[in-house]
């Protein structure tokens, strides 16, 4: 039993040294930050549907390449749109996707709304030609 416990600490200890050095790659490569952009919307009692546009934004220092964005997971919300291709991000730049999506939730007339959030995976390419992929949670 002991020696499970032993096993199982030096795991967590090397999956965690595993992702702090995957977070500082990001950081270096390139970094995303997400938004949406909304296009139209219309609230009918207790559904609020809106069409919008995904906005990606880098705040790295370098390029970053032929990026894709796909929502992972939703909650409280249905969000209908497949894989968005957003294509090359110099720098500070921000681009708003050319394809809309719908997002689609139940507001709850008449009592407090539940917590809403989507998760996308975004995957780039950064200037030395390692694909990196991260999540970004829009609440």
């Amino acid at each position: 039993m002991r020696l499970k416990i032993v096993i199982f600490i030096a795991v967590i200890l090397l999956l965690s040294m595993t992702l702090i050095s995957n977070s500082l790659i990001a950081q270096e490569t390139g970094t995303v930050k997400l938004s949406y952009k909304i296009i139209s919307s219309n609230n009918s009692g207790q559904t609020l549907s809106m069409l919008l546009k995904l906005k990606v934004q880098n705040t790295g220092s370098t390029p970053i390449l032929g990026v894709i964005a796909k929502n992972t997971y939703t909650n409280n919300v249905v969000i209908n749109a497949g894989q968005i291709n957003i294509g090359d991000i110099n720098p500070g730049q921000t681009v708003t996707s050319t394809d809309s999506f719908t997002m689609t939730m139940n507001t709850g007339a008449g009592q407090e709304p539940p917590q809403k959030e989507a998760i996308w995976a975004v995957s780039y390419t950064d200037v030395n030609g390692n694909v990196v992929v991260s999540e970004g949670i829009l609440q």
